[in-house]
């Protein structure tokens, strides 16, 4: 190669190295372009502010090691983005389309290393999921309902307002052994919560419905599968007097004298301060100590009882039955 050619084959490359560089260069700015704009609209048009950036991110990997810098501000700034749209459907009572967005933005966080985005995405979701399942709870439409509970524990297994309707889904559907199931679930998932509430919520629905079963069984005469539901109302509340008051009445009829008295005492206990409220504890004491032959605290139980609606069975029981005052 003579010099002449040697100096046009240099001028070409370095011409094509000053194209290249200014062409980059021109690219950067256009990335840098993208991402001024997804500044500029993150609040007034997200979508627009997301497509921008995404635009950048284009730009950036086809530069490459040269567009870093603007690269990972994008990359940090998407999984925001899809947060802030999240945000503005759930104002606007879009629920489901937030769930689309937060579950992007779950995802964009979790690539690109965005935790502070991914917990914002994270607590939202079973919130989201909760709602939706709450509405559907309302129009009876129980399949659906529960589908959306179990998201929002799938996502936040310590979700506790979930576990609580879907404690009373199974309610509506007659389904006490699920409805205990996910009560008792929904208990751990309060306490490691810290959401009191919805621990007592769980509570109280946990005592009235196996309380309500438990009496109904034991006045169908059924006291057996009366006793089992009522000892189930316990775990959700040891200290409630008409518990012991029914498992008092169906030892009674099963002739378990020890039982119901233990009950019975138990009953007092926790009943309020009040002699017409404590006359039903008193009587089944009573009826307890006198099949056990024990005439005297019968007696003594009985003349505890005369208060209200037992006063009439009471005063029998000591006149006629064991006539205790002769």
């Amino acid at each position: 190669m003579n010099g002449k050619v040697m100096l046009r084959t240099l001028g070409l490359s370095f011409l094509l190295i000053g194209l290249s560089g200014a062409v980059q260069a021109q690219d950067i700015n256009k990335a840098r372009e993208a991402f001024n704009k997804a500044l500029e609209m993150q609040t007034s048009d997200v979508e627009t502010a997301i497509t921008s950036v995404k635009e950048c991110l284009d730009i950036c990997g086809q530069i490459g090691e040269d567009a870093d810098d603007i690269r990972m501000r994008a990359e940090l700034k998407l999984p925001e983005l899809y947060v802030n749209a999240g945000n503005q459907l759930v104002k606007a009572k879009k629920y489901p389309d937030a769930i689309s967005a937060f579950e992007e933005a779950l995802k964009v966080a979790d690539e690109y290393n965005n935790e502070l985005a991914g917990d914002k995405a994270k607590s939202m979701l079973p919130q989201l999921h909760y709602v939706i399942g709450g509405g559907l709870y309302k129009r009876n439409n129980f399949v659906d309902a529960m589908s959306s509970f179990q998201k929002a524990i799938s996502i936040n297994p310590d979700y506790a307002k979930a576990y609580y309707y879907m404690g009373l889904t199974y309610k509506k559907q007659k389904n006490l052994a699920e409805f205990e199931s996910s009560m008792d679930k929904g208990l751990v998932a309060a306490k490691n919560s810290r959401d009191n509430n919805h621990l007592n919520k769980i509570k109280n629905a946990g005592t009235s419905t196996f309380l309500s079963a438990g009496a109904k069984a034991v006045t169908d005469g059924k006291p057996a599968e009366g006793i089992a539901l009522l000892e189930k109302a316990l775990k959700y509340n040891s200290k409630n007097a008409d518990i012991y008051f029914y498992i008092g009445t169906a030892n009674i009829e099963q002739k378990q004298w020890d039982k119901a008295i233990e009950a019975s005492n138990n009953g007092l206990n926790y009943e309020k301060d009040d002699p017409e409220k404590k006359a039903k504890h008193y009587f089944n004491l009573g009826l307890a100590y006198k099949g056990k032959g024990d005439k005297n605290s019968a007696c003594t139980a009985f003349n505890n009882a005369l208060y209200g609606q037992f006063k009439a069975n009471a005063q029998y029981e000591i006149d006629t039955e064991l006539k205790c005052n002769e």
